[in-house]
Formats: structure tokens, sequence, C-alpha cells
């Protein structure tokens, strides 16, 4: 009896390939002769979709297609099927996108536009654009050269405007002549002046420009046609302040205080010299005063009264929570230096608010920023990078240095500007094939301040490679020999 022997490969589709690798090698033999009648023909192989438990005989029937649902399986397209197992090339990426004129220059640019439909046009907005303009309307954003700028246009005139385009008939041409005094003889004269305006100054009679005498025989400062005798010291009797020459007439008398009402009444005294003092006799009159002096003849208004809501001493009169601050003084607010709404001036506690935890009291984040990440891959098994050789860079965040120095007393940024990177444990989630699982990498970043950030890297490592096969030639063996036989291999 001469038995033959068939090798069966059956190949997914290439789309399948996409999510798993299918590796099959299906070893049927077929002959009439060995069947017996207890054979249950049917799909032999427990991975294909019609697999039959019950049949013994494989009749070449399995289906390894049907039972997979197949659509866009790409989440960054609009028609993504999250039930897809299976791409079938039927995505689409520009239906969902919004349509419109993404010039900015145009009349009806629209920001959020992100696919231009050709709708751009430039002249509803077009007009006068200066400000300076009779024109000028402020709804126009592109000028279109039909700006009236009213002015003079003459060139010899004191205002003449070059960026004028109608004469307004405001031409001046006298403004910008120099006026002056033009009488050569005052003090001020100005050679330059053009037109008188009436300021010119002259010296005095027997001074010249500078006030300077022109005769002064004595040099006191005093011309000699102005000089007035008479008793120039201020300590006669008969001084006179009208007097600029000394005559010899001067009379003195006794001096003292004259006033009998002062402390220091000299009854000797012909002429009152100034000294009476009326303090040495005086005080304060007021029994309420702090300062009261029952010795006193006169008040001297110099009483001294307790501040409002104090005694003598500096005491308060209430002070109800034996604080040091009256009670009318007491200022409620946040006395937590932490808080947000710290009030230095408070002296009562008020509510204090304080800013979400990682945040400072504007909103700002606090955390590190990375600045150098890796992102997000798919790559064949064999091309995952090397954990360690990942460049990760961050930096502290711009706001963590000021809140933590004003409201924790913080200056450790002063000494210690960096970030502290760590690389955390990598964590391996596994596919339907041995060559087909995901890597999730993840790095914290920490400052001086204890501020953290965490960075989240997805690797998907699938195998997209097809298998090869060494297959056998066709041979004729005889039964005794079968178990020996080599019926090829299969490699990916």
């Amino acid at each position: 009896m001469i038995l033959r022997y068939f090798v069966v490969y059956f190949k997914v589709p290439s789309f399948i390939i996409m999510s798993r690798t299918i590796l099959l090698l299906v070893l049927s033999v077929f002959t009439s002769q060995l069947f017996s009648q207890t054979d249950v023909p049917g799909c032999t192989i427990s991975v294909a979709c019609n697999y039959d438990p019950a049949a013994t005989v494989n009749d070449g029937s399995c289906d390894f297609v049907s039972c997979y649902a197949m659509g866009c399986t790409d989440p960054t397209a609009c028609n993504f099927d999250p039930a897809a197992a299976i791409n079938d090339g039927s995505c689409d990426y520009l239906s969902c996108l919004i349509s419109g004129c993404m010039t900015e220059l145009a009349c009806n640019f629209d920001p959020t536009a992100e696919i231009d439909n050709g709708t751009c046009e430039f002249t509803s907005c077009a007009g006068c654009t200066d400000p300076a303009a009779s024109n000028y309307d402020e709804a126009y954003t592109i000028d279109d050269g039909s700006c009236i700028i009213l002015g003079c246009l003459s060139p010899s005139a004191c205002n003449f405007d070059p960026n004028a385009t109608q004469d307004d008939g405001s031409c001046d041409f006298t403004s910008c002549m120099v006026l002056g005094c033009v009488d050569d003889t005052a003090c001020n004269y100005d050679p330059d002046a053009d037109i008188s305006d009436g300021s010119c100054t002259y010296a005095q009679t027997g001074y010249d420009c500078a006030g300077v005498c022109l005769v002064d025989t004595d040099g006191d400062g005093v011309c000699d046609e102005f000089e007035v005798l008479g008793c120039d010291d201020i300590t006669a009797t008969n001084y006179s302040s009208a007097a600029t020459e000394n005559d010899g007439s001067c009379t003195y008398p006794i001096p003292g205080c004259i006033d009998f009402e002062a402390c220091n009444f000299d009854v000797d005294a012909t002429e009152d010299d100034g000294s009476c003092e009326f303090t040495s006799c005086a005080g304060c009159t007021t029994p309420a005063a702090c300062n009261y002096d029952e010795t006193a003849i006169y008040s001297s208004d110099t009483c001294v009264f307790p501040d409002f809501g104090y005694d003598c001493d500096g005491n308060c009169l209430e002070d109800a929570d034996s604080d040091g601050v009256c009670d009318p003084f007491e200022i409620l607010g946040c006395q937590d230096v932490t808080a947000c709404n710290y009030d230095e001036l408070a002296t009562d506690p008020g509510s204090c608010s304080y800013p979400l935890t990682n945040y400072d009291c504007d909103g700002n984040d606090l955390r590190p920023i990375f600045t150098t990440v890796p992102s997000d891959i798919t790559v064949q098994g064999w091309n995952v990078p090397d954990y360690a050789s990942e460049i990760v860079e961050a930096q502290v965040s711009p706001f963590a240095a000021a809140y933590e120095s004003q409201y924790q007393g913080n200056t450790c940024y002063d000494s210690d500007p960096t970030v502290t990177i760590v690389a955390l444990p990598e964590v391996r989630i596994d596919g339907n094939c041995i060559h087909d699982y995901t890597l999730f990498r993840s790095w914290s970043a920490i400052d001086c301040a204890g501020y953290a950030s965490v960075y989240y890297q997805t690797i998907t490592v699938i195998d997209v490679v097809p298998p090869t096969l060494e297959l056998p030639v066709d041979m004729t063996v005889s039964c005794d020999v079968v178990d020996g036989t080599f019926f090829g291999n299969a490699a990916s």
C-alpha cells in the first residue's frame, strides 16, 4: 500500500497580520483507503473560526477570517471603530475637519477652520485704517488708500503737514516767527527776535541792568542819590528803619521786661528788650489733662491728653481679649502668613484662604515642567529602545520659587534650582501573541521643595514580519518509516 502525505499551509491575508500574526502548519493526510465509517469530517484546527471539536478528519473547510470584525482601527481617524479588530483600509481623516477661510489677513478669516475651503475674500473689510483720517472706520482691517487727512498743504507755512491729502485752510505763516524784545537799549534785548512781544525790561533809575548802583561813594550798596541820614542802630530808641547813613544821633534806653503780666517783669526797665517770658509761671490749667499743673498762673496751651481709647499711661480703656489692641482699633483678618489672603495689619483672626495642592494663589502650577521627553511609539520587538538610554529633561516651574519664598519661607531654589528625574519601574502588558505586548514607562521629576510631576510613555510592540517556510519535496515512503519523515519547518 502506498500512502501520500500533503503539507497544507493556510496563510492569513496581510490585513489580518496588522493586529496579530497567525502561523498555522496544518498536516492533513488524505487517503480514502484509510477512512472508516466512524470518521467525522470537518475543521480540526482549534484556532479556526469554524473549529469542530467532534471532527476526526480535517476536510479542508477551516475558516480563519469570518469571526474577526473589520473596520477602521486608527483612533485618529474620523470613522474610528473601537469594535474593529482588523483594519480594512477604510479610515477617513478629512470628513470631520472644520472647513473655512484660513488666511489671517482675509475679511472672513475663521480661526477655528482646519482646512481651507477657498472662500477667503478681501473686499468687505477694505477702507481707511488711519485713525488720523476723517473717514477712518475701525471696522476696516485692510487699507485701500482712500483715507482723507485734512491739513495745511503749503510747504512755506509754519504748520505744513506732509501727511495731509486735502487742504483745510488752516495754513499759518506767523506762529513760527521769533518773538521778543527788539529795543537794543533794553536789558533783555534779543538780536534774534523778528517781532516785538512787548516784553522789554529796563534798568531802574540809578542802577544798571544787573541792579548795581551807577554811583555809590561809600560802597554800602545804596546809591548816593538815595542815601537817608538818621540813626541806623536797631538797639537805639530812636532807630529809623529808613536811615541808610548813621548821623550820630542814636540814644539808648535801659533794657528789660516792662510787661507787668510777664513772669520776669522789671520795674526799672525803660524799654522792653524782648526778654519777657510767660512760660516759667505758666502750665496746663485743665484738670482733665495728663500734665495738669495746679501751681500754674497762666495756661501755656501745653496740655497733653490721652489718645482716644487709652488712659494717660497708654493702657487701653477697653480690651476684651487682652491682646494689647484696644477694642475700637481691632482689625479682623487672616493672620496665617502661609495663606493667600494674609493681612499683616490684622489684630484678630479672620477667615484664611489657601491655594490648591501644587498650585499658587493665582492658580499657577508649581510642579516641574518636562522639556524633553520620549513620545509614544509602535515598534518591532528588536527595536524597543533601552529604558536607560531614554532622554528625559525637566525644569522648575517659573512660579515655584516666588510662591515658596513668600508663603512658605523656603528659599531652596536659590541654591538648588535643578530638578531630579527618576525613572520609575517599567510595566509590561502581554498581548495575544508572544511578540505582541505593551510597555508602560514613566519618569518622576522632583524639585527641592518636593513638587513632583510624572510623565508617561507607551511603547506598543508588534510583530508584522511574515513567517518563512522550509518545505519538503514530494516523496514516496513506506509505512514503517512514516514517523521519521521530514515534513518541513516554519520559522518567523
